[in-house]
């Protein structure tokens, strides 16, 4: 009904009123029914939301699989210097995103066997929860920072009411203020297996410590089998260890201080040794450690291979060598005089000098894996060593026309900043992939930087092999990070 300037007659108030009564009735009824609908919809949005975590895969998985993911969240080294706090990490974490993953990290013992003691974002409530969360499982703590923290002595002496249980233990502070504290744990730590090392000994680098002084806490410890250490101004063979049990060492030091561990380890399997200098060994240097059950060497300078005596190693990995000469001879002439059963032979940033390569890999017929570096003056190098490995059929097809080199190699890896013939690379493979008369090479890893990228031609001869069977892996190599990055 139109309104008018004119006063109402009686009927059409009359009329207006019950137009305005309808009216609000119906808003009351459209109200209800909005009610009604939002009630609907939240019963449907919940109902949608109990149904869609059957559908997300991550809820799918067992208990036991999502314990294990659970597992992955916790840093196998965690920032040493300044660690996030512990709310933040595994199985922290996890336990509070819900109800499900906080049973699942409550039950899981494992999860909690991996505290971090660090005064500055930890407190000694807490740290108890965490160890006590752990069971009888165990333990791997990582103890680090201020041994002066306000709360360390509390978190150190919560750690060590559970030394029985522990398994790794990882040092990375001065110790020495605590030495009276550390020594209570001398003859509890039977469950020990690696100790790893990484502090400064002492207030000062360079101030070498009394007998006194010295860590004496692992010295009964008959399990251990693997010691690490790094850091420290005391040399290694000081400690007090039961060095004839451990089975791996690896650490950072001069050639005296690892000549003087060595000597006292007889049982190595694994061998992990790093030089802040370059090693100063005279050529004709007797042997000084035997190590007959080595089977595993990481080696920073090969120069240190002249002293020792290695008759069964299977893998060695040289990370550095002395790029003013044929550094390569000493794991030449190691080869000669021992005859190792080499498998596994990495050359990570060392000088490539053909005729010593090529007798490496003649004198070691039993390599199955050869990785290189390849540097940017290597290039007539591995050109030459790619020409070398490719098979010659004679005239009727039967049989080789030479000896062939590397007859086991079965697996090739090639990163660096340095190029090669990427046409040889692909006819060596082809031929091996191909040819008879040795091992085929089923395992191709190629790690170019963008300016050393492989063709598309090459890609398409790749691609083709490995449709074969041929495994072939092309990645982005980054000179300073050394990350690796599947390429789009």
């Amino acid at each position: 009904m139109p309104i008018t300037q004119n006063p109402p007659l009686p009927s059409e108030v009359a009329l207006a009123r019950i137009i305005v009564s309808k009216a609000k009735e119906d808003l009351r009824n459209l109200k209800v029914k909005i009610a009604e609908l939002k009630l609907q919809e939240q019963q449907l949005q919940n109902h949608l939301h109990d149904h869609e975590r059957i559908v997300f895969s991550i809820n799918r998985l067992p208990t036991e699989l999502l314990s294990l993911i659970f597992l992955l969240a916790i840093p196998s080294l965690p920032l040493q210097h300044n660690p996030p706090p512990a709310t933040v990490q595994s199985p922290w974490l996890v336990s509070q995103v819900c109800k499900l993953w906080r049973e699942i990290a409550l039950n899981s013992q494992l999860l909690w066997s991996f505290p971090i003691v660090f005064p500055t974002t930890q407190s000694p409530t807490q740290l108890k929860l965490h160890l006590e969360r752990a069971g009888n499982t165990g333990l791997h703590p990582f103890l680090t920072g201020s041994p002066r923290g306000r709360y360390f002595p509390r978190l150190l002496a919560s750690v060590m009411e559970y030394s029985p249980q522990w398994v790794t233990l990882i040092l990375s502070f001065d110790w020495t203020p605590l030495q009276d504290r550390l020594a209570a744990l001398k003859g509890h730590v039977g469950q020990l297996k690696e100790l790893q090392i990484d502090g400064i000994w002492g207030e000062e680098s360079h101030v070498a410590l009394g007998e006194g002084q010295r860590l004496t806490a692992f010295a009964v410890t008959p399990k251990l089998r693997t010691v690490k250490v790094r850091n420290v101004c005391e040399p290694a063979v000081s400690l007090l260890l039961p060095w004839h049990q451990l089975t791996e060492y690896r650490a950072l030091g001069t050639t005296h201080e690892h000549l003087s561990v060595l000597k006292l380890c007889p049982n190595l399997v694994t061998l992990d040794l790093s030089f802040p200098t370059m090693a100063t060994i005279v050529k004709d240097s007797p042997i000084q450690a035997v190590l007959p059950h080595l089977v595993h060497l990481h080696i920073g300078d090969a120069e240190f291979l002249r002293v020792l005596c290695l008759p069964v190693l299977e893998e060695i990995i040289i990370q550095r060598t002395d790029p003013a000469g044929n550094a390569l001879l000493p794991l030449l002439d190691l080869i000669r005089r021992d005859r190792p059963p080499l498998h596994d032979i990495s050359l990570v940033h060392s000088v490539l000098v053909t005729p010593t390569l090529i007798s490496i890999l003649r004198e070691s017929p039993t390599i199955t894996a050869l990785r290189i570096h390849v540097r940017r003056e290597d290039t007539a190098v591995v050109d030459d060593l790619l020409g070398r490995l490719t098979l010659k059929p004679d005239l009727n097809h039967t049989s080789m026309a030479a000896p062939c080199l590397a007859p086991n190699l079965t697996e090739l890896e090639f990163s660096g900043r340095g190029t090669f013939d990427q046409a040889r690379f692909v006819s060596m493979l082809e031929s091996r992939w191909r040819g008879c008369g040795c091992a085929q090479i089923r395992r191709v890893v190629v790690r170019p930087t963008k300016k050393a990228a492989l063709t598309s031609e090459t890609m398409q001869r790749l691609r083709a092999s490995s449709k074969e069977g041929l495994y072939v892996s092309v990645k982005a190599f980054s000179f300073f990070t050394d990350d690796v990055v599947e390429p789009s």
